[in-house]
């Protein structure tokens, strides 16, 4: 079961919080590309270092990242729920 979580906007003390629209992109290669130009939409602290990187068990990561300390990422993106 999926839990929606909203997203608010406070641009000036005093104006109402604006709740911001949620984006859709028809394929989750579009989230990926706009992932990958910009992660600092996920982490100011990650660096990526590689995209649809192919694993020793036949698998592939959508996109992989070190952070400041050298720890790996994975980053797997679901356009959808996943089951």
């Amino acid at each position: 079961m999926s839990k929606r979580i909203d997203i608010w906007r406070i641009l000036k003390e005093g104006e109402p919080p604006k709740r911001l629209s949620p984006a859709h992109f028809a394929k989750e290669e579009a989230l990926e590309c706009a992932i990958a130009s910009d992660i600092t939409i996920l982490d100011q602290n990650l660096l990526i270092i590689g995209r649809q990187v192919d694993t020793r068990s036949g698998g592939v990561i959508d996109l992989l990242a070190l952070d400041v300390f050298g720890h790996v990422a994975v980053i797997e993106l679901k356009r959808q729920e996943a089951p």
